[in-house]
């Protein structure tokens, strides 16, 4: 994501992830906007429930940096763990980097267990 935030912008890097999450199937209302402030609400972060292939999955999953450290993380996956469980699922699946040790965390608070490391290979052609 961040790469694509320094190609396409930050505008244009949301919309690129909004219309993605829109494919999923799934629910209409399982996305689900954490807002905060009262009278003045911002979002804080946001959650994809979906079913990819049948697995159900946490499919994207974010806390703005401003709001990292008060929970709203936990909240999120609690939120998409009972909407894919109240549309029958047994399992649900859900990853991160393993470099990013605040969501990894989260997820384990949540009752996930990591169950293997995988790596993302990209080719790019030669062009010569």
């Amino acid at each position: 994501m961040i790469e694509d935030r320094h190609q396409y912008g930050d505008l244009e890097e949301a919309r690129r992830r909004l219309d993605q999450a829109s494919s999923f199937d799934g629910e209409p209302d399982w996305f689900a906007v954490l807002v905060t402030g009262g009278d003045h609400e911002t979002p804080a972060g946001y959650v994809v429930p979906a079913l990819i292939d049948e697995m159900a999955v946490i499919a994207e999953l974010g806390v703005a940096a401003s709001h990292r450290g008060h929970g709203y993380g936990l909240k999120l996956v609690e939120h998409a763990v009972r909407v894919l469980s109240a549309a029958g699922a047994e399992e649900i699946v859900a990853d991160t980097d393993h470099e990013n040790t605040g969501m990894r965390d989260v997820f384990a608070r949540a009752g996930f267990v990591e169950s293997e490391r995988y790596q993302t290979f990209h080719y790019v052609r030669d062009p010569a």
